[in-house]
């Protein structure tokens, strides 16, 4: 798992970018150890060149990812909260403005891509698929 993700930041340094967020549930569990079918919720991985990764759960999926194999922060959010503002927040406490992003473009949807999107205006989105695949 951590060799994973070694992998994962040494190809956003070779990129130039400062974060890949990661939202199919296989790729997760993949690089987190942690499986999860969220159906209609937001489930995400953030990963940073430099930084320590993040998991992002609904709320009540908090406890099992830190009762697990992930021994880096996790985070969830509420139905009555937007869990794009959570997110955002928490990248912003380890990139202040990033300027690229790699992001799962085949998964994402387009609804999800404009909300991330919009709270991080002037960044470029990169495909991560051809890394990860």
């Amino acid at each position: 798992m951590e060799k994973n993700i070694d992998v994962l930041q040494n190809w956003l340094k070779d990129q130039g970018a400062e974060v890949a967020f990661l939202t199919d549930p296989e790729n997760i569990a993949y690089f987190s150890g942690y499986h999860s079918e969220p159906h209609e919720r937001v489930l995400g991985l953030a990963v940073f060149p430099e930084s320590e990764p993040f998991l992002f759960t609904p709320a009540l999926e908090v406890e099992d990812v830190r009762g697990g194999d992930w021994t880096h922060p996790a985070y969830g959010y509420n139905d009555t909260e937007n869990p794009f503002t959570i997110i955002a927040d928490e990248i912003k406490k380890r990139v202040a403005n990033p300027t690229k992003f790699a992001i799962e473009k085949k998964h994402m949807s387009v609804d999800r891509f404009e909300q991330l999107s919009g709270l991080f205006s002037g960044c470029s989105f990169i495909p991560i698929e051809h890394k990860i695949e």
